[in-house]
C-alpha cells in the first residue's frame, strides 16, 4: 500500500470532522433529553462525512464498489476488535484467531496494492475510530465557545496521535503478513520505537509468546525485539546538539550506545580526561507523556467500540468489564516503572553503593561515577574501554566465578543489579565481569525475602504432584508476594486463574512446543518457566488487578536474565562434559572470595 494515499485519505476523512457540525450541534441539542438520539444524530453526521469522502474517490475510480467497500471494512472493523477482546479475556489459551488475523491484516498490510484494499484500510482505521469520535462529540458543551474549540482541538489531536500508532506498526504488519520485509529487523524496530518508550517497555514486558504472528518471521521477530535491549534509535544531529547543551563543561566526542529512555556518549573534561555520560533522551518526559495519551487513547477506542459492538449480555460482553478496568491497571504499573529509572540521582547513588560493595573483589568492574559531573539529566562515569559480550570473547572461566560473586555478594548485601542482560553484563579479555547501568536496581529487601521469593520459584518449578496441587501451591506463594498498592487477592480467587494459566503451559508441553532438553543447565528450560510466571501475573493482572511485587519480579527475571549470560561461556566448547564441574569450581571460588578474608 502506498503510505501518501492511505495518509491523504485518513486526513481527508479526518479533517473534514471538525467542518461539519451541523449533526454534531444536533447531537448536542439532544444530548441531555436523549441520549441515543443524540448518539445517532452525531454517527450519522460521520457516516455523512465518510460517504462525501468516498464518493470523491469513486470519480477518480469508477470500479470502486462503495457499498462492498464499507461493508467489507466495517466488518473488518468488527473482526479486529472481538479478536482483540476475546484473544485477552481468553489469554493464556490460545484463541483460534489465525484466520480471521490473517484475513484482516491481509487488508490492513502496506504492501497490499488493490485499489479498494486501500480504501478499505483507511475506512477500517476510520471505524474503529468512530464509536470513540461519538462518545467524544456528544460529551462536547457546545454552548461554551472556548470549551468547544478545545475539545475539537482534542479530537483532532487523538486522530494524529491514532494514525501515527498504525504507521509505526506498519512494518511490522507487512513482516507477519508477508514472512518478508524490504526492511531490515534494525528498520523495523526502529519504526517501532517511535512509539515511544512506553510502549517499548510494554513490548519487553509482553508475555512470551502471542502464536499469532510467528511462522515465517520469527526469527526476525526475535531480532526486532533484541533490538530493543541493544543501540536503538542513535541521537541524530539536533539531538546532538542539544545533548552538547547538556552534558557542558563537558565536550562530546561519540556516541556510544542508545537505549529506550537514554544515550551513552563518550566526553571529555576540561583536562582533556575521557568521561562516559549517560545522558536523558531530548524530550523524554514529554514522550513518555504522549505515550501515556496514546494508550489511553487506544484504550478508550477500543472500549468504545467494543461497547457498541459486543452484546453485553454475550460471555464476550460480560468479560468487557474486566478488560475496561485492566488496561488501565497496566498503564499505571507500566508508568510507575519507567519513572522510576528516569531518577538519575537515585542512579548515580545505587551505582556508587554498588561499586563500594564489590570493591574487595578486582574481577568485577563497576564504573566509578563522577558526582562533580553528574546531575539529574546525566550521570557521568569512568570510561570503561574493552568491553564485550561474554559470547564474543574466547572461553575463560573466570567470567563464571565473578557471575557466582555477583549473585552472592547480591544475596549477601540484599543488594542488587536489577536488568542483568547481555547488554549490561560485559567481560574484559582478562576475565573481569563489568556491571553497566544500574537505572534499576534491588534493594531494601525486607528480612523473609529470598524465603518468599524461594517458596515462590519452588512452587513454579515444581514438575511433581497433580496440576492441581501445584496450582494450589502457586497461588498460597503469589499471595505471600504480592504488591500491597493494587489489589489484594485471596488463594481461593487465584486458584482458577493460576490453573488455567498452568494447563495451558501443560498443554503447550504436550504437544512440545516448550523446548525439551537433555542438558539440565539449558537456560532455554528456566525461560519456559519464565513464560509461565509471566502468563500467571498477566492473567492475575488482567481479570482482577493485582500484581507481584515488583522486587520479586525483578529478582526472579534479572537473575535468569544473568544466567543467559552465564550461559553463554559454559556453552563454549572449551566447557563440553564439564559444566557441572567447571559450575562447581566457579562457586567454590566464589564463596571462598567473598567469605574468606584476604590476607
Amino acid at each position: 500500500m502506498n503510505p501518501e494515499n492511505l495518509s491523504k485519505m485518513w486526513n481527508e476523512l479526518t479533517g473534514k470532522i471538525g467542518k461539519v457540525e451541523k449533526g454534531f450541534s444536533e447531537g448536542a441539542r439532544l444530548s441531555e433529553n436523549n441520549p441515543e438520539e443524540a448518539r445517532l444524530a452525531v454517527k450519522n453526521s460521520l457516516n455523512l462525512t465518510r460517504d462525501h469522502v468516498l464518493e470523491g474517490y469513486a470519480q477518480l475510480n469508477p470500479e470502486l464498489n462503495l457499498k462492498s467497500t464499507i461493508q467489507k471494512s466495517e466488518g473488518l472493523s468488527d473482526l479486529l476488535v472481538k479478536s482483540i477482546v476475546e484473544a485477552t479475556a481468553q489469554y493464556p489459551s490460545q484463541t483460534d484467531l489465525k484466520g480471521s488475523m490473517d484475513a484482516l491484516m491481509g487488508v490492513l498490510n502496506p504492501k497490499k496494492q488493490s485499489d479498494e484494499d486501500k480504501v478499505v484500510s483507511a475506512l477500517v482505521l476510520f471505524e474503529l475510530f468512530k464509536p470513540y469520535l461519538v462518545d467524544r462529540f456528544v460529551s462536547i458543551n457546545w454552548n461554551n465557545e472556548t470549551q468547544k474549540q478545545q475539545d475539537l482541538e482534542k479530537i483532532i489531536k487523538d486522530t494524529g496521535l491514532f494514525y501515527a500508532f498504525y504507521q509505526s506498526i506498519s512494518p511490522a504488519i507487512e513482516l507477519n503478513v508477508e514472512g518478508t520485509s524490504a526492511l531490515s529487523s534494525e528498520q523495523i524496530a526502529l519504526s517501532l520505537f517511535q512509539i515511544g518508550p512506553l510502549f517499548v517497555k510494554a513490548a519487553q514486558a509482553i508475555p512470551g509468546g502471542s502464536n499469532l504472528f510467528q511462522g515465517k518471521a520469527q526469527s526476525q521477530n526475535g531480532e526486532i525485539g533484541k533490538s530493543f535491549y541493544e543501540n536503538i534509535a542513535p541521537p541524530k544531529d539536533d539531538e546532538l546538539e542539544e545533548i552538547k547543551r547538556t552534558i557542558s563543561p563537558l565536550t562530546l566526542i561519540d556516541s556510544l550506545s542508545s537505549a529506550s529512555i537514554a544515550h551513552v556518549v563518550k566526553t571529555k573534561d576540561p583536562t582533556g580526561r575521557e568521561w562516559a555520560t549517560k545522558v536523558k533522551r531530548t524530550g523524554i518526559k514529554e514522550a513518555i507523556k504522549s505515550n501515556e495519551e496514546t494508550y489511553q487513547l487506544l484504550t478508550n477506542v477500543i472500549i468504545s467500540y467494543a461497547s457498541e459492538h459486543i452484546d453485553k449480555a454475550s460471555p464476550l460482553g460480560t468479560q468487557m468489564k474486566d478488560i475496561k478496568e485492566a488496561l488501565p491497571f497496566f498503564l499505571t504499573v507500566l508508568t510507575s516503572g519507567i519513572y522510576e529509572e528516569l531518577d538519575f540521582v537515585r542512579e548515580a547513588a545505587d551505582q556508587a553503593r554498588a561499586r563500594e560493595i564489590f570493591a574487595k573483589h578486582p574481577g568485577i568492574v563497576i564504573p566509578e561515577v563522577n558526582f562533580q559531573l553528574s546531575n539529574g539529566e546525566m550521570i557521568t562515569m569512568e570510561l570503561i574501554d574493552g568491553a564485550q559480550q561474554i559470547k564474543d570473547l574466547p572461553a575463560n572461566r573466570e567470567y563464571l566465578k565473578q557471575i557466582a560473586i555477583l549473585v552472592i555478594e547480591s544475596w549477601k548485601n540484599k543488594f542488587g543489579h536489577g536488568d542483568m542482560h547481555r547488554g549490561n553484563m560485559k567481560g574484559k579479555k582478562e576475565g573481569q565481569l563489568v556491571a553497566l547501568d544500574w537505572g534499576k536496581t534491588l534493594k531494601d529487601l525486607p528480612p523473609s525475602f529470598f524465603k518468599k521469593m524461594g517458596m515462590f520459584a519452588a512452587a513454579v518449578g515444581n514438575n511433581v504432584g497433580s496440576a492441581d496441587w501445584r496450582a494450589k501451591q502457586i497461588a498460597k506463594a503469589y499471595c505471600r508476594i504480592q504488591s500491597p498498592d493494587y489489589y489484594q487477592i485471596i488463594p481461593e480467587e487465584a486458584l482458577p486463574i493460576i490453573a488455567n494459566a498452568l494447563r495451558v503451559y501443560e498443554d503447550q508441553k504436550k504437544r512440545q512446543e516448550i523446548v525439551r532438553s537433555d542438558d539440565s543447565h539449558h537456560p532455554e528450560k528456566l525461560r519456559q518457566k519464565i513464560k509461565l510466571v509471566e502468563s500467571i501475573l498477566f492473567s492475575l493482572g488482567m481479570h482482577k488487578q493485582t500484581v507481584m511485587d515488583m522486587r520479586y519480579y525483578t529478582f526472579f527475571k534479572t537473575n535468569l536474565q544473568l544466567y543467559t549470560v552465564l550461559w553463554d561461556e559454559l556453552n563454549k566448547q572449551e566447557y563440553e562434559g564439564t559444566h557441572y564441574r567447571t559450575l562447581r569450581w566457579a562457586f567454590v571460588q566464589a564463596l571462598k572470595e567473598v567469605y574468606i578474608p584476604h590476607s
